[in-house]
């Protein structure tokens, strides 16, 4: 099945009358030439997209190293970016960049591997995945991270200051690509405890924040969630100390690409930012 990409449906597929308001343009030569070669594109099999997003990056990167910074850049981040790293590059890529568009698609590696061998995506930044990619793609660490136990401000456990006060819980866990609910059973089996009860799986921040903030779940999320500014004054995270010594590891931290794609500058710049404020977090 043939992907259309957003950026091309964009620009071939926009309906001209609500861009342009020039008199006769939906009945032009021009309109109905904009409509074929959209046409063409979308029938083109999808084996033929790398070959057109690769005309369509080399042509960025040439108007961006003439100094016009426009294009697009598509990045795919898990939720970890998202909370600990967005945020803080934004800023950094408006200023630098201020009229590049930036495509954001939440989603752990097996949703971004498709797009990013297509060429499509630019890079993912995110969560290993639990194998690494098949030739074609490049993975480079950034770092280890760690997870922290996080449920709602005055939740009734906020205060706990055992594992075991925590195995009667219902638990919510993040991601389809790495097992979580066993990352857990496992913590707690460690310390001659039942596993506590899974009852929400989520594939979103969103999803993860408004079920912890409007019940009584808990939590095994990133570190970075302690100090995310929109949960801040709702979610709170159960202090190491309530857990004893025991480290809560996450997966990996990495940064993803197709090697025979060198990122244009505004992409390029991004991942650099978003790399910086990760390492310090």
């Amino acid at each position: 099945m043939c992907h259309m990409p957003t950026r091309f449906m964009q620009c071939l597929l926009r309906r001209p009358g609500r861009s342009y308001r020039r008199p006769g343009w939906r009945t032009s030569a021009c309109h109905h030439h904009w409509q074929s070669t959209a046409r063409s594109i979308w029938q083109r099999p999808a084996a033929s997209w790398p070959i057109v997003a690769a005309r369509w990056r080399a042509k960025e990167e040439i108007t961006q190293h003439r100094g016009e910074h426009r294009g697009t850049v598509v990045a795919a981040l898990s939720i970890m970016p998202h909370v600990g790293m967005l945020p803080f590059a934004l800023k950094a890529l408006r200023q630098r960049y201020p009229s590049v568009k930036l495509q954001v698609i939440e989603g752990l590696f097996p949703d971004a591997e498709g797009p990013l061998r297509e060429g499509i995506v630019d890079f993912y930044l995110g969560a290993a995945p639990r194998a690494a990619p098949a030739p074609g793609l490049a993975m480079h660490k950034l770092f280890d991270n760690r997870r922290t136990v996080v449920c709602r401000k005055e939740h009734p456990l906020c205060c706990a200051r055992s594992l075991k006060a925590l195995q009667e819980a219902d638990w919510a866990i993040t991601g389809v690509d790495y097992d979580v609910e066993d990352d857990i059973a496992r913590l707690f089996e460690s310390h001659n405890l039942s596993p506590p009860r899974v009852v929400l799986q989520a594939s979103s921040a969103m999803s993860i924040m408004v079920s912890l903030a409007h019940g009584d779940l808990l939590a095994m999320l990133p570190v970075q969630w302690g100090d995310f500014p929109l949960t801040r004054d709702t979610l709170q995270t159960i202090k190491k100390s309530a857990r004893g010594t025991e480290v809560l590891p996450a997966p990996s931290i990495v940064l993803v690409q197709r090697p025979d794609y060198p990122l244009t500058h505004a992409a390029e710049f991004l991942a650099d930012v978003l790399k910086r404020f990760g390492l310090s977090s």
